[in-house]
């Protein structure tokens, strides 16, 4: 268990990296939609802009996975969630900002698949549970975080989307220099294309 902790805890920090971001961007772009008097509808849409892409990520990102591997999707769609956490900042408009989360939401459904088809092709079923269960704690004290870091600064400011790029780019780094190999990608078959 010692080994297969040690060949995925990059991928298990990353992640809750990322997810602290998210969960700081959530409250972010909600507090700032309200102090920009965006209308509640318009708030709503603009959230569930993130979940329809990430319906249709679930869909699609596992091809990109198999095209481009792990570790590279992982860092593209990293990389375009940090990037896209700064343009909030600087396009205040509430079309741009759900194309923003929809953008965000299929990279965040990729962003998952990369990390549990890798701890499941890692964990052979003796470990698979004890695995996922830390996977899953850490993921939770992601979520946990970003609430308590939008405390740091006023919602009405950039610090905050700047903080949340930070954190997505710095998640980055551990997978993207991991020693550990990524697993093998089979090509997709018709059945799961």
């Amino acid at each position: 268990m010692r080994m297969l902790l040690l060949s995925v805890m990059a991928l298990i920090v990353s992640f809750a990296l990322l997810l602290a971001g998210n969960s700081l961007q959530f409250v972010v772009l909600g507090l700032r939609a309200d102090l920009e008097g965006f209308s509640l509808p318009t708030i709503g849409w603009i959230s569930a802009a993130y979940f329809a892409g990430f319906g249709l990520g679930a869909l699609l990102a596992p091809r990109v996975v198999w095209i481009a591997g792990h570790i590279r999707t992982f860092a593209a769609f990293g990389s375009i969630v940090s990037g896209i956490a700064l343009a909030h900042a600087l396009i205040v408009d509430p079309y741009a900002w759900a194309l923003m989360r929809f953008v965000t939401g299929f990279c965040f459904a990729g962003l998952y698949i990369v990390v549990e088809s890798w701890l499941n092709a890692r964990a052979d079923n003796r470990y698979r549970g004890r695995l996922l269960s830390l996977y899953g704690s850490a993921a939770f004290v992601g979520y946990i975080v970003g609430p308590i870091i939008s405390g740091l600064a006023p919602a009405s400011g950039f610090d905050l989307f700047v903080i949340a790029s930070i954190m997505f780019s710095f998640a980055l780094v551990p997978i993207t220099l991991t020693r550990a190999s990524a697993p093998v990608v089979e090509e997709p078959t018709k059945a799961n294309s």
